[in-house]
């Protein structure tokens, strides 16, 4: 079939060129050129029992139209050709690629904006909520809410003896203190995740890479900067064995990027000395 959309008639000189033939001849041609159109080639097989089938008429009929229907068609290499139709075959392709083209152009252009914009609330907003949430920062950033005390990090507890958690004052209108800071996390992970992946990239042991991805996210809201955790991938000797090396999410967790350097294995042997 064809790989583009239906065959352009021009009626003037369809209409001129058929002029000395028959109503059934012009209703075969027509049928032969719609046919040819549809092949990927463009061209028909000169095989006269397919071609009356094509064309809609018994053998005995296609025998009388045949030398008709040669007059717009030439036999190449076994082929039924018309240089006319492969031109508009030509033509409606270089137009079908076109409109893909800037289709596709414009699909694109949409989408990057609409993943700027997604990527620009996102770090808007887990700037917010980062900001709030955040023990012990390396900005040592601070929350500002009206008539509460915002240095204390301990639970707040306003008149009426209720105890309300800090992220509690955060909290969507309808959503719980623990489906915030769910959300909240989620945020912090599409924020880190360039150097989340930089990090992943020269980690010795692949695994786990989602909760991977959200401890590393944690370690950065308490404060630990990139380099410092690159650092101490850099400065830790890591075992042979990749069973021995701890689950990335594992070790930051555990802070291991705050561990000494290991020495090395020759200072090791001299200090067993």
């Amino acid at each position: 079939m064809a790989r583009f959309d239906g065959m352009m008639v021009w009626t003037d000189d369809f209409l001129a060129d058929t002029t000395g033939l028959d109503k059934a001849e012009i209703g075969s041609y027509l049928l032969l050129l719609l046919a040819a159109w549809r092949t990927k080639t463009g061209t028909l097989p000169d095989d006269d029992k397919m071609l009356a089938r094509m064309a809609r008429c018994s053998p005995h009929e296609w025998k009388r139209m045949r030398p008709a229907m040669l007059q717009f068609f030439e036999i190449r290499n076994q082929e039924w050709t018309q240089d006319r139709l492969l031109s508009e075959r030509a033509e409606a392709e270089r137009r079908s690629i076109s409109a893909k083209g800037s289709a596709r152009a414009g699909w694109e252009k949409r989408k990057n904006r609409k993943r700027a914009e997604e990527a620009k609330s996102l770090e808007d907003n887990g700037t917010d909520h980062a900001d709030a949430l955040r023990i012990e920062s390396d900005r040592n950033a601070s929350v500002s809410v009206s008539g509460l005390d915002s240095t204390r990090d301990t639970p707040l507890s306003p008149q009426g003896g209720n105890v309300v958690q800090a992220q509690d004052l955060f909290a969507g209108k309808g959503e719980t203190a623990a489906a915030s800071k769910r959300r909240t996390l989620e945020q912090l992970v599409e924020l880190y995740r360039a150097d989340f992946q930089r990090f992943y990239a020269s980690y010795p042991r692949k695994k786990a890479p989602d909760a991977a991805a959200r401890a590393y996210a944690k370690a950065r809201q308490k404060g630990a900067t990139h380099d410092e955790i690159i650092a101490g991938v850099r400065g830790t000797r890591w075992s042979a064995d990749p069973t021995r090396i701890p689950y990335p999410a594992t070790w930051l967790n555990a802070g291991g990027w705050k561990d000494d350097p290991d020495p090395e294995p020759e200072t090791q042997l001299r200090t067993r000395l």
